[in-house]
């Protein structure tokens, strides 16, 4: 086995390197995450949010906020049972579907608490955190405010952080991430997603007959000018494009890697682990900042009404989160 691989490569199908790939990202986003967070705590220090003292609509708040928890809620619950890997295997199918969502859930709180409307259609969603990043209208930090734009048809694309273009393409999807800069790891996982949202738009501007032929047929070869208007089309991309894109393989496009191929129990718990931290540190992250624009005092309101009017079965750790940002 090769020092510099996570895991041995195996002749397997194609579905299990997919698999194995996702689970390494997955991995990775974690491992990172846990390095430079080693608690909520240290999350919460680096938030700096101004108070709305406008007149904020609390029950819609309330209605986004509650039901982001309750996704997290379903997430959670394979391990708040305590159940084994035979059925994670298949709770990894929906795992990236509720993570999503809870996060998506999540944010709308927080653009209604700072006076903006919710964006519930998911391409506007993702352009939206893209535009609010580059604006620095809300304190991201680190990995939230990363971004990746410019067409990676011909390697254009850019970073708002230093990083080599080269090293990030030459990266294996595979390498341990515990052996890779991180800023380069997560260049990858942002290249990557950046690359298939480009080539899901150019299938679709080909399949509506975007540019034509002399004889008024539809393209099949777009020209350099013609894939760079593709790229322009995809907004800037971010870790939330990143969990999207995931929620959209696990649903839809790669279904299938959850029930083909060999996985081992590592891999499928290490992916199903690695959503879960990352789903609770972005919510946190999210949650730090609506608390201080709505104020402690309606945030804990919020916990509370939850709390109440939710079985006290699978609260466990997730109560404990959300009672130690009140």
């Amino acid at each position: 086995m090769k020092n510099d691989l996570w895991i041995e490569v195996k002749p397997f199908s194609e579905e299990t390197i997919k698999f194995e790939i996702y689970t390494n990202y997955l991995r990775g986003l974690a491992y990172f995450l846990k390095e430079k967070y080693p608690d909520h705590s240290s999350i919460e220090k680096f938030i700096v949010c101004k108070n709305n003292k406008n007149n904020i609509d609390i029950s819609l708040v309330g209605k986004y906020l509650h039901n982001a928890w309750n996704s997290e809620r379903i997430l959670n619950l394979p391990k708040e049972l305590g159940m084994d890997s035979f059925f994670i295997k298949f709770a990894n199918h929906w795992s990236p579907v509720l993570g999503y969502y809870a996060t998506f859930l999540c944010f709308q709180a927080l653009l209604i608490a700072i006076g903006e409307n919710s964006v519930l259609e998911h391409k506007n969603f993702l352009s939206k955190i893209s535009s609010l990043i580059k604006k620095e209208k809300l304190p991201f930090i680190y990995p939230w405010n990363l971004l990746c734009w410019g067409c990676t048809y011909y390697k254009e694309e850019k970073f708002n952080y230093e990083v080599d273009l080269n090293k990030v393409i030459n990266l294996d999807p595979r390498a341990n991430p515990k052996s890779v800069e991180d800023l380069i790891f997560i260049g990858k996982i942002l290249r990557t997603t950046r690359k298939k949202e480009e080539d899901y738009q150019e299938k679709k501007w080909k399949k509506e007959g975007k540019y034509k032929n002399l004889d008024g047929s539809p393209k099949k070869k777009f020209a350099r000018e013609q894939k760079k208007q593709v790229s322009n089309n995809v907004t800037a991309t971010s870790i939330f494009n990143f969990l999207y894109r995931l929620r959209i393989r696990s649903n839809y496009e790669d279904a299938d890697i959850f029930f083909i191929g060999e996985r081992s129990n590592i891999d499928i718990n290490d992916y199903f682990n690695s959503i879960i931290l990352i789903t609770d540190y972005t919510m946190f992250f999210i949650e730090s900042m609506l608390k201080q624009v709505i104020g402690r005092e309606k945030f804990s309101s919020l916990v509370e009404i939850f709390i109440k009017n939710s079985p006290r079965y699978n609260l466990g750790v997730f109560i404990r989160n959300k009672t130690s940002i009140k």
